[in-house]
């Protein structure tokens, strides 16, 4: 299918579920003789999840702004499909706050918190924490390193990246932002690979 017929077909669902779940409610409304009865739902989620992006696929056209930082869309835009079918963009929305640690570092290392209140350096740390040790075979492939690294402390293994990378300063001095930089560009743009951050057994245990 080419992008327009894509669109169509996606649109066609939404309205067909969109009808369907309002179904009962529209009929008590016409039963009291209320009649051209507009649906109206909203698309949320956290912020940078591509919530304006799905917006404008299905639209048809550049209705909403899209853009790879968070709090791109600065208010609720309101986006006629057509068929009495509106649907509302609104800006992201998070937890006032996490009991869970790991919830804020895969908020913070997929981009939907803002990295100027993040500590990248920090952040892709613990990144590569992580990855050697649920995806070690990424990073090996990606910045040129030995499967026996992954058996070294994680500063270590990112102070090798940053070398591999040429990410070096005056004084032979490891350029750790640089890295860090790098790291979390390939992340969040899949350059790196397919990573999933949680799996079922973190929220609902295990078998």
């Amino acid at each position: 299918l080419n992008s327009l017929e894509k669109s169509e077909k996606a649109i066609k669902t939404l309205k067909e579920a969109l009808i369907e779940l309002t179904k009962e409610k529209r009929e008590r409304k016409e039963k009291k003789g209320i009649k051209n009865i507009d649906i109206k739902a909203m698309i949320t989620g956290v912020p940078n999840v591509g919530k304006s992006t799905f917006i404008n696929s299905i639209a048809r056209e550049r209705v909403t702004k899209t853009g790879n930082k968070p709090g791109v869309t600065r208010g609720k835009q309101w986006i006629n499909l057509g068929d009495s079918i509106n649907l509302l963009d609104t800006p992201g929305m998070l937890w006032p706050k996490f009991e869970n640690p790991h919830i804020g570092f895969v908020l913070a290392v997929t981009g939907s918190v803002k990295d100027e209140v993040v500590d990248l350096d920090d952040l892709a740390f613990h990144l590569i924490a992580f990855l050697k040790k649920e995806y070690p075979e990424l990073l090996i492939k990606r910045y040129d390193l030995e499967k026996e690294d992954m058996d070294s402390e994680t500063i270590d293994i990112m102070e090798k990246m940053a070398s591999n990378r040429g990410c070096i300063q005056r004084g032979n001095k490891v350029d750790y932002t640089r890295i860090a930089n790098i790291l979390i560009k390939e992340f969040r743009s899949g350059t790196l690979g397919k990573i999933s951050l949680e799996r079922p057994s973190d929220f609902y245990g295990k078998e």
